[in-house]
């Protein structure tokens, strides 16, 4: 469709698309207006920045990476997403419109692909996924899907629906549904909604097949980069021991009997901040039942002017979990079914699209979900990721990103793996959960 060597003109769009990312990334998460002020300005010197400021890559690299107004250094991160950005549309560029003629997978893969950079660098940052993000990679997977229908694409339909819409149930159903599961298993969140709503977004987009191929990458890349970040993390907290010892978290055994909980004696391993007494404060801490080899989590507000009167008030510590003899305390029966019920209503408004309804009608989003979607968390810019918190939802995108630019050679080893087993697949294409890829 275009000769060779127009790959780069994706390259520099994708890298232009980058420099809009990055406003995304800084404005979007502290709730700040994406057209007010219309121009793009040094988040420390607020000074306007000029043509020469915005040139994509270049201006980074030429300026030292710094200011022009102010030599305050800019963060890396603002090279790395034009970058990143254009390396996967020049990707995409090279395989939908000079090696095959798929523009319309290049009209909505790009764009999809470019949000969920910004997904990764701003979940890393806070922790957060911002709604209309999510949103946008939802709509996109659905106007992809509604495009193919009307050209009468045979990728169009799976299971006799809409592909998108068949993506959208796997996405959502897969992350909700582990969510479901640590929530009973463990009683605790073992997923973060944003996630939840990526995964749909990424399924309308990807469709089942290579949906499940991206959450697949996910876990391997989860499973690589998130253990060289705990090991890392693990020798920074240990440098810092040794550089601040009074300063290092130190584990505390105590026991104590606790009016109306199995009226037996209950081990409590707390984390204190410094071996000094303990101020009025609130407490996290682990649970172990009468020796149990399973922990409890839960929360009390110290009362006493040190740990152990605190402990010995003979106050009713909250638990969110089951006894070892499996009886729940009766006062906390509503706090464990709370969460799950939440999850349950929540997850039928994010299958229901009613959190992207709800970004044009907020009123329905606040009935829905009880918050403001647009809402700013009190302690974002004060926030700290930590050495140990490590969000899946970077390793989501990434897996999502990497499925997306290998989905002829994901699409071919599959097919190698049914053809090993005696299987048998159409020259040219694949038949998968309802599904035909084109191999292109």
């Amino acid at each position: 469709m275009f000769p060779e060597y127009t790959w780069i003109v994706g390259l520099f769009i994708g890298a232009a698309i980058g420099s809009f990312l990055n406003v995304v990334i800084y404005r979007m998460p502290r709730g700040k207006s994406l057209s007010h002020p219309s121009y793009s300005y040094c988040p420390k010197c607020d000074h306007r920045l000029g043509i020469l400021d915005l040139f994509p890559l270049l201006s980074w690299l030429f300026l030292g990476g710094k200011c022009r107004y102010c030599k305050v250094p800019i963060p890396p991160r603002y090279f790395y997403v034009e970058l990143i950005t254009g390396f996967i549309w020049a990707i995409l560029w090279q395989q939908t419109m000079i090696d095959s003629d798929q523009w319309v997978k290049f009209l909505f893969f790009a764009p999809a692909m470019a949000a969920l950079v910004a997904i990764v660098y701003i979940d890393l940052e806070f922790h957060l996924i911002p709604e209309q993000v999510n949103a946008f990679l939802s709509l996109c997977g659905l106007a992809y899907g509604g495009v193919l229908i009307a050209m009468k694409a045979p990728e169009a339909w799976t299971w006799g629906i809409p592909s998108a819409l068949a993506g959208w149930l796997v996405g959502f159903g897969v992350l909700w549904g582990i969510a479901v599961f640590g929530r009973l298993l463990f009683g605790r969140t073992a997923m973060g909604e944003g996630d939840i709503k990526m995964a749909r977004g990424i399924g309308a987009v990807l469709f089942p097949m290579l949906a499940m191929m991206s959450f697949g990458l996910a876990i391997a890349a989860g499973a690589v980069i998130g253990g060289a970040q705990a090991v890392i993390g693990a020798r920074r907290r240990k440098a810092r021991a040794q550089e601040a010892p009074s300063e290092e978290e130190v584990p505390v055994m105590v026991e104590g009997v606790f009016e109306g909980y199995h009226g037996g004696s209950v081990k409590i391993r707390v984390t204190e901040t410094t071996q000094a007494q303990l101020a009025p404060m609130k407490q996290v801490a682990e649970f172990r039942v009468n020796d149990s080899s399973k922990f409890y989590r839960g929360e009390k507000q110290i009362e006493g002017s040190n740990f152990w009167e605190g402990l010995s008030s003979g106050e009713k510590i909250a638990i969110n979990g089951r006894q070892k003899d499996g009886i729940l305390l009766a006062e906390e029966l509503g706090k464990d079914l709370a969460p799950l019920v939440g999850l349950f209503k929540s997850g039928l408004g994010y299958l229901l699209g009613i959190d992207i309804w709800g970004l044009f009608y907020v009123p329905l989003y606040k009935k829905w979900f009880g918050e403001d979607p647009f809402a700013v968390p009190e302690d974002l810019e004060s926030f700290d990721a930590g050495d140990t918190m490590i969000p899946f939802g970077p390793y989501l995108a990434l897996g999502a990103i990497l499925a997306a630019l290998l989905s002829k050679q994901l699409v071919q080893a599959w097919e190698i793996y049914l053809n090993s087993f005696g299987g048998s697949t159409t020259p040219g294409n694949i038949f998968f959960w309802g599904s035909v890829y084109q191999l292109g």
